[in-house]
């Protein structure tokens, strides 16, 4: 590898280290986790331009997200870094590479980030299917492009997976259903409106973030009563 490739792929292992380091929560700076993440991506890094002429910073790049991941990071937040990762111009058929690497890795915690999530309505169910279908076109269209048909088979498999995971979540669950009153009015009261008895007044603060149970919004949202 010439050496404007390897700087090229020295480039963008820094700006992914660099996004991960800015992603991971405030809280989880202190712990362990924490720790983990800065010790991994200061490593790397140190050992860049080694590691991407002996062809190994794949594995390390991968700790690097997995630390991020047990950090806490949120769905959108992880998101938002696969969105930067995508990007990167780099300028070099090997800097090309590691962005999509960097993208596989990120598609990776997504998936699992996804999978531990506990949903409760149907409708949130369906908004993350349509954002993970998002996510992974571009890297899958980039591994068709490249004629790379293991990386392309092992994102349409990881897809299917995750895809047919949400399918199989939403099926018991209820959809979501607006509601609208020209007054405010109690969670207790508003639970026996929408669902004749006042079992679900806990249940629709929640739903609605309030933080006094005698003001409900006028305008807000509700699991289906016909569920």
């Amino acid at each position: 590898m010439r050496k404007h490739e390897i700087d090229d792929c020295v480039s963008v292992i820094n700006s992914v280290i660099g996004f991960l380091l800015s992603s991971a929560p405030s809280w989880a700076a202190g712990g362990d986790a924490g720790a983990a993440l800065r010790h991994d991506c200061g490593l790397l890094k140190a050992y860049a331009v080694n590691q991407v002429k002996d062809k190994s910073f794949a594995k390390s790049l991968y700790s690097c997200f997995e630390d991020v991941r047990l950090c806490g990071i949120d769905l959108p937040t992880m998101r938002n870094v696969l969105s930067k990762i995508e990007a990167l111009t780099p300028v070099t058929l090997p800097g090309q590479l590691t962005v999509q690497t960097a993208a596989i890795y990120a598609l990776s915690e997504i998936s699992q980030i996804i999978a531990a999530m506990v949903f409760t309505a149907r409708d949130t169910v369906e908004t993350v299917l349509a954002q993970m279908n998002d996510d992974f076109d571009g890297s899958e269209e980039s591994a068709a492009d490249n004629n790379d048909q293991q990386v392309y088979q092992a994102l349409i498999a990881l897809h299917a997976a995750v895809t047919n995971h949400l399918v199989r979540t939403a099926q018991p669950l209820p959809w979501m259903v607006s509601y609208f009153y020209r007054k405010t009015l109690p969670s207790l009261t508003l639970s026996q409106r929408i669902y004749g008895d006042g079992t679900h007044a806990d249940e629709l603060r929640a739903e609605n973030h309030v933080i006094h149970p005698a003001f409900m919004p006028m305008r807000g949202v509700a699991l289906s009563p016909q569920n």
